[in-house]
């Protein structure tokens, strides 16, 4: 029997969601992206041909979609008309497909992936006709440049809006895309939960004015959908159930764990944007951001125990896999900052986690932004987190198991608590001098870090503690970054941790 593997993918995600600083527009695209894969593919599917969840769809989520089709002319049509629906619906957004024969049953399923995933790669790097468009003398948006489409009230003033803008703004009434918002809702909020969840950022609450926009990915999860694959289209149908499972409870258990932060308040200061297979992007108070995070990584090792009944192997390692790791980048910026920027600096730290955790262990990367723009990464490290050659504030990540060399995020978390009573409060303003004196003089540094000792000095309980917290700050600890061999220390961080945490920039007078 002659079967057809469809698969289409949405590229560009993180770019149309984010071409706009508004909370509003974001949170729309994110649900423009999931009813593509998922609304408005079954909507097309079932005009000529009975849609089959069960044995059909292998893969609606993510932005990719993996269909079977048994019969090559309903196949034909959904290639023709579906691109056109996708940009109708999503103005702006790209999109590809491909399709793959296969013959026999589903013993060389994982070939046809293969192929399928060469073929669509090939199509991402066909250049896609522009439908925004427009000629010289048109009206354009003030936030992209687009040609506007539409110009209507956006929360009491009228806005012009381009076709992409237009589409991600929707009518509570629209019982549709209603839908959808609850869908991303359930998938990250305890059913019992009823508070509205954060719309705007001004609206957030707390103490101060820092947002965290985190980025969470899975670690070598490419080996292991390619082995799954091997078992056929049933058991990858099954992990990947069991997968977004994983995923959902872990958001509702690190949600659970810092619940106790806006306790009291009317809304929730969390906005989900993201949250398709092992990938999940977020909003939310920067107060409680590190703590969510060790919460989600927590959950999402023992979620993902499933594993173990697959009896995979990673390559070049003798043991199975037990469960899947993670890793998270948390770009702190204040609620102005251009979530664009924030977005690519959440996963650029995301990235270097993994490289550095070998994307063997789950662990958190954060930056506290504190200049009107950013480069990359790489580039915020030689300007800002570079004192003296040989030398870097770069200390992280920071994991949620013991790993030698590094501290563990409860370790970090405990660090900047110390800073909080009346001690720690003259320990943070010596530590800030000991900073800017190492990018003058390291031997001075050095001596000044010896007044602070003797100053703290170890006759109580309390001086102790305080005296092993600078040693531990203000120690370096050898490692390799890049080929480089660097002298690294924990001190920025923990104050930059603490500052964002507790730091009150919102009290008047």
């Amino acid at each position: 029997m002659t079967q057809y593997l469809y698969g289409s993918a949405v590229q560009g995600i993180q770019s149309f969601i984010f071409q706009t600083n508004k909370l509003k527009e974001i949170v729309g695209a994110s649900e423009l992206v999931e009813e593509v894969c998922k609304d408005l593919f079954v909507e097309n599917v079932t005009d000529f041909h009975p849609y089959n969840g069960k044995s059909g769809a292998i893969l609606n989520a993510s932005g990719h979609i993996k269909y079977i089709f048994d019969d090559r002319t309903e196949c034909e049509k959904l290639v023709k008309i579906f691109p056109k629906k996708v940009q109708e619906h999503a103005p702006g957004i790209t999109f590809s497909q491909a399709v793959v024969e296969m013959t026999g049953d589903y013993e060389k399923y994982d070939k046809a992936v293969e192929e399928l995933e060469r073929r669509l790669k090939i199509q991402r790097n066909k250049p896609m006709r522009s439908q925004t468009l427009g000629l010289m003398g048109i009206s354009r948006s003030r936030q992209t440049g687009l040609p506007v489409t539409d110009y209507k009230p956006i929360m009491g003033t009228y806005e012009y809006l381009d076709a992409a803008a237009n589409a991600k703004y929707f009518d509570p009434a629209d019982g549709k895309k209603e839908r959808t918002y609850e869908k991303i809702r359930k998938k990250t909020i305890p059913d019992d939960e009823k508070r509205p969840l954060l719309i705007n950022l001004d609206k957030k609450g707390g103490n101060n004015d820092w947002i965290a926009v985190i980025h969470i990915d899975g670690n070598g999860l490419g080996t292991v959908v390619e082995e799954v694959c091997k078992l056929g289209a049933e058991k990858f149908k099954k992990f990947s159930m069991d997968l977004d499972n994983a995923v959902k409870d872990s958001a509702k258990a690190a949600f659970i764990a810092v619940k106790g932060c806006f306790e009291d308040e009317k809304n929730i200061p969390i906005r989900p944007l993201i949250l398709s297979g092992e990938d999940y992007n977020l909003i939310c108070r920067a107060n409680f951001a590190v703590e969510y995070v060790k919460a989600f990584l927590a959950s999402f090792e023992d979620k993902t125990s499933f594993l173990k009944d697959y009896h995979l192997q990673r390559k070049g390692e003798d043991k199975e896999i037990d469960n899947l790791t993670a890793c998270a980048g948390i770009a702190f910026v204040k609620s102005s900052f251009p979530f664009y920027y924030a977005y690519n600096l959440a996963n650029g730290l995301c990235d270097f986690a993994k490289k550095q955790s070998e994307r063997k262990a789950s662990c958190l990367m954060f930056h506290k932004v504190q200049d009107s723009f950013t480069e990359s990464y790489e580039e915020i490290v030689e300007r800002e987190l570079t004192p003296k050659e040989g030398h870097s504030w770069q200390f992280g990540p920071y994991f949620y198991k013991k790993q030698d060399g590094y501290l563990r995020i409860d370790e970090l978390i405990e660090m900047s608590n110390q800073l909080l009573n009346k001690e720690g409060n003259a320990i943070k303003s010596h530590l800030r001098q000991w900073l800017s004196i190492m990018h003058d003089d390291i031997n001075v540094a050095k001596q000044k870090i010896n007044r602070v000792l003797s100053i703290v000095g170890d006759k109580t309980d309390k001086a102790k503690k305080l005296n092993k917290l600078v040693s531990t700050l203000t120690n370096a600890q050898s490692r390799k970054i890049k080929e480089k061999d660097l002298l690294v220390y924990p001190v920025y961080d923990v104050l930059a941790l603490h500052s964002v945490t507790y730091q009150d920039t919102n009290s008047k007078g």
